[in-house]
């Protein structure tokens, strides 16, 4: 009688954990959540379609979020600063061109604000270039390779001279000839 007791107690025990195994419970969860799916790489990609083009950006200086960000080709700048969190308390927006079309590999740079609420880089454009015929020789000390007594040269030239008609005219400047050009032809503009 004990034995077959303890059959019995044995296949009440085994029995509902075997049901359990089989139950309609196990095949909802594997219908609602499927573990062998894994990411969808195209769904989690910042480039979603093949048929939209997109481009870089590189969003720098007083913005919540700077780094480098992917947005839809003919995306405008102002919609670059709001995707970097926005411009920062001090940050000067008003040498960057808003509604500027962000193009492949842009660089845009927010430059703080002087005490008198002016921009502290007069001469630098949207794309973080310096403008050799605007740039004030504080600005102009900005472009590496280019010092105290270099950027007054490019002052005096250009006030004898009349504005830079392409950068390759920088190199009429004293002391600026082809090395220093080659350094600083990334970093400087003329418009």
């Amino acid at each position: 009688m004990k034995k077959a007791f303890s059959l019995v107690l044995l296949f009440a025990l085994i029995f509902p954990i075997a049901a359990c195994g089989k139950s309609d419970g196990a095949f909802l969860y594997e219908e609602e959540f499927n573990m062998d799916e894994g990411l969808n790489e195209e769904e989690d990609s910042p480039v979603k379609d093949d048929s939209e083009e997109y481009v870089y950006v590189s969003i720098l200086g007083l913005v919540q979020n700077p780094g480098v960000y992917v947005l839809k080709k003919g995306s405008r700048m102002y919609e670059a600063i709001n995707e970097a969190g926005g411009v920062i308390e001090d940050g000067d927006i008003s040498t960057v061109n808003l509604v500027d079309i962000i193009e492949d590999g842009t660089q845009i740079i927010i430059k703080p604000m002087n005490e008198n609420g002016g921009n502290s880089a007069q001469g630098i454009g949207s794309d973080g270039k310096v403008n050799i015929n605007t740039a004030d020789s504080n600005t102009l000390c900005t472009i590496p390779g280019i010092g105290p007594s270099r950027a007054k040269d490019i002052v005096s030239y250009r006030e004898k001279n009349g504005s830079f008609k392409k950068i390759e005219d920088i190199m009429n400047v004293s002391g600026i000839k082809e090395g220093t050009f080659g350094k600083i032809k990334d970093s400087i503009t003329v418009y």
